[in-house]
């Protein structure tokens, strides 16, 4: 078991940010009415796809938010696409979304998975909110400055947006159904000040990656140069 290490660090711990946040980001024009959905694949084997524990009645609830969000999207004229990140087995989001779809009455647009990294923070930029499971998703819609929901269903989620000040745009999972949707018009209305803030942020988190990989660098260097020396 993990114990709490009061009293042996010699020098403080600096939060920094997933080492994501370094990457610039890319140029994309803005389509106002894509909301981008990038759900990721749930099981109750959770440790086999590194999610928080989940019972079947939490899976099918997180299902049926995005699938009630995504039918009123379209509905109100949005453009509704679902985008995956992960395409292979047993970690395949297609297979989540083909669940999240057969609970839909309509039929949104189902992207392919992004071959590269440009390409997903390209298509990420363009829509005008991003709807995300997954926690990359999340952090390139950061970088993009691209607003974005999310789901409280995963520590890693939730820890990710309180540390990005945006944690007031995840749905909690014990309040009904059209939680999500209730935030992501909530985000939808207030698009350019959440935009401006968390390109703000992004900047901050960037800075601090690149500062803790300089020190990590120099740490080498000089463990390189001792080991020469003796």
């Amino acid at each position: 078991m993990l114990q709490p290490l009061t009293g042996q660090l010699v020098k403080p711990i600096t939060v920094t940010g997933d080492s994501a946040h370094a990457l610039n980001s890319v140029n994309s024009g803005t389509k106002k009415s894509l909301i981008l959905f990038c759900p990721r694949r749930l099981t109750r084997s959770h440790k086999l796809l590194y999610h928080q524990q989940l019972d079947q009645s939490y899976i099918n609830r997180i299902r049926h938010m995005q699938a009630r969000t995504a039918d009123k999207l379209l509905e109100d004229d949005y453009h509704v696409a679902f985008m995956p990140f992960h395409t292979v087995s047993p970690d395949d989001d297609l297979e989540e979304i083909r669940v999240i779809l057969n609970l839909m009455h309509s039929e949104p647009e189902t992207l392919q998975r992004p071959r590269n990294t440009s390409e997903a923070l390209s298509v990420i930029g363009r829509a005008a909110l991003l709807v995300g499971l997954r926690l990359h998703s999340l952090i390139f819609a950061a970088i993009q400055g691209t607003p974005h929901v999310s789901i409280d269903y995963d520590i890693k989620i939730r820890g990710y947006m309180e540390h990005m000040n945006t944690a007031n745009y995840l749905s909690e999972l014990n309040l009904g159904l059209d939680r999500l949707y209730m935030k992501t018009m909530e985000a939808l209305e207030n698009r350019e000040q959440y935009s401006k803030s968390i390109k703000k942020r992004v900047n901050a988190i960037r800075g601090l990656v690149n500062s803790e990989s300089d020190r990590v660098a120099d740490y080498i260097t000089m463990r390189s140069k001792m080991r020469r020396i003796s």
